[in-house]
């Protein structure tokens, strides 16, 4: 699979990369803005578009912190509603499979399975031992680094901290 340094739009890696890799892949999120030039970029190729969209809590994805960001909270709430427009969009499309992150964790193996299934493409070694993989390739640090599938972070919303934050998403 063709994977890149830093994050690079999925029409971007299309259109303007070295695609001499079966699979390509991105994770943009905003990618799901452009879907559709996406799916009719690909519908006269023989490639295959297979679109996976990671949703979340939106409680939770309200008050998430992003790495390298001045600002405490990176999403307003604008922005989330037109991702969120997107993704009820796209959902029902067979090219596009949603996954909820909350049941990723919980089964890690089980949604692997789903993925392979879903993309065609077996991948190499278990999800849940990505992280042992050496990464000096990649740039981590929007992801605060690269670590082990945690639980721990479902339900994070609901801490004292973010309590003035829900209080806010609420009111607007």
């Amino acid at each position: 699979a063709r994977q890149f340094h830093r994050e690079i739009a999925g029409r971007r890696a299309a259109k303007w990369r070295w695609r001499n890799h079966e699979v390509m892949i991105s994770k943009v999120p905003r990618d799901i803005l452009h879907l559709h030039q996406l799916r009719n970029f690909y519908s006269g190729r023989h490639a295959k578009l297979r679109a996976i969209v990671m949703v979340r809590d939106p409680r939770h994805v309200r008050t998430s912190h992003h790495a390298g960001h001045d600002q405490k909270y990176f999403q307003d709430i604008e922005e989330w509603q037109i991702l969120h427009e997107y993704c009820r969009a796209h959902r029902g499309h067979p090219d596009v499979m949603f996954i909820q992150y909350e049941e990723l964790v919980a089964d890690v193996p089980g949604m692997q399975k789903r993925i392979e299934e879903f993309t065609g493409e077996k991948t190499s070694r278990p999800f849940g031992e990505f992280f042992k993989r050496d990464s000096e390739k990649m740039d981590v640090t929007l992801m605060n680094g690269v670590r082990p599938v945690d639980r721990k972070g479902i339900g994070r919303w609901r801490a004292a901290e973010h309590r003035q934050r829900i209080e806010q998403v609420l009111r607007e």
